[in-house]
């Protein structure tokens, strides 16, 4: 099966946390796995140079406003991305004559969908995203007019769901939002995890060496997030101050953020702050790491997530989705109020008063990553919509 596919041409290649075009590149790999599945990959220049500048003067404008004295002014006029996106997104042409040309059997799609591509060209399978109200709330503070945002991005979600042959979510939760909000495309949804081919699991012997370490050393915390508010690091500071000097004593805390979202004061805190570093910096705290905590307020997917479970850290994270499905409704970790200190600070002594506890938790993350979450799950998941949407297209023409 021969398929083209794009990938979001609005952040710089070069980012280094630009997770979402790594992603959405790395596809083309699953003919590793499945040597039948011939990928070839094409990005629309025009809208690739259209969102390659937006996303320049989002950055240049997010560096220089953080130095003001309110973080407020940085939202309150930080509004390149989100317009710009919708600009780059009517930008994105692909022609025709490409499909006849590379015997093209299949276009897999994600947001950045081809204007001039209908059900009628190709089969399609459209790749997207339908965040929480959770989520938007929290990116809320970024846009000058959510709910404007919120609507023209629905209106293009239409659009692209009725072109398409199926549509690919990544989590129950979003393919359950995208049906309610879009019942005449419902049949069409199909739930399907992100797919990350160079995200590998720990080996099971170091998981479960690491949990059974001398209970003299101390508890390795670790949090990860450039947007540090909104994910929950205010509320982690706070929840660790809720703690006796006997309890702070027995922990290592350790954060990794840029501060995206604005300063917090961490002075006192304790905590190891790092910012900046490289990628493989962050795994190797991962691995090291007993417990990772990350009470995020709104995420659309969070992969960071899906990273601790791979390195065997037990995890504390929101009683939010996707968070909740990560962890299996709390099967595979510990669920928290993200919003409530206390509710963060009851998770941590009870990772600190449980280690058999803690060490089930770890393990029970890391199987459901290997059942779920790797790479070779989601490729089987992902070629079987393939198949599946040729096979419905063929009979629909």
């Amino acid at each position: 099966m021969r398929i083209l596919t794009n990938s979001y041409p609005w952040a710089l290649a070069a980012y280094r946390r630009n997770r979402e075009r790594k992603v959405h590149r790395e596809v083309i790999s699953l003919n590793e796995q499945y040597p039948d599945l011939e990928f070839h990959l094409i990005d629309s220049l025009l809208a690739a140079a259209v969102g390659n500048i937006s996303f320049g003067l989002h950055a240049l404008s997010a560096k220089l406003l953080r130095k003001l004295p309110s973080p407020n002014v940085y939202f309150a006029v930080s509004v390149n991305g989100p317009y710009w996106y919708f600009a780059s997104q009517r930008m994105n042409y692909v022609p025709l004559r490409l499909l006849k040309a590379k015997g093209i059997d299949l276009f897999f799609a994600h947001e950045y969908f081809p204007v001039n591509f209908s059900c009628n060209t190709v089969p399609i399978v459209y790749d997207t995203r339908m965040p929480t109200e959770a989520c938007i709330e929290a990116y809320k503070p970024r846009l000058t007019n959510p709910l404007e945002l919120t609507k023209k991005r629905h209106h293009f979600h239409h659009y692209c769901g009725k072109q398409s042959t199926l549509i690919t979510l990544t989590s129950p939760g979003d393919a359950a939002r995208y049906a309610d909000v879009f019942p005449d495309l419902a049949s069409k949804v199909r739930t399907v995890p992100w797919y990350v081919p160079d995200l590998d699991p720990a080996d099971r012997s170091a998981v479960l060496s690491k949990h059974q370490e001398d209970n003299s050393d101390p508890l390795r915390i670790l949090f990860v997030g450039n947007d540090g508010r909104r994910k929950g690091l205010p509320e982690l500071i706070d929840g660790l101050a809720l703690l006796t000097d006997e309890e702070r004593a027995t922990l290592e805390v350790t954060a990794v953020t840029n501060f995206h979202d604005g300063h917090i004061d961490t002075t006192n805190s304790g905590i190891n702050m790092l910012s900046s570093i490289p990628f493989s910096h962050v795994q190797k705290l991962m691995a090291e790491s007993h417990v990772f905590l990350f009470p995020t307020k709104g995420d659309t997917y969070g992969l960071v997530v899906m990273e601790a479970m791979a390195a065997g850290c037990a995890v504390i994270s929101s009683n939010r989705e996707p968070q909740d499905w990560f962890l299996d409704m709390g099967r595979a970790g510990l669920l928290v109020e993200p919003t409530e200190p206390e509710s963060i600070a009851c998770a941590l002594r009870d990772m600190m008063g449980n280690p058999e506890k803690r060490r089930l938790m770890a393990v029970a993350a890391y199987e459901r990553f290997l059942s779920v979450y790797h790479h070779k799950a989601v490729g089987r998941q992902l070629r079987d919509v393939f198949y599946e949407a040729v096979d419905l297209w063929q009979l629909s023409v």
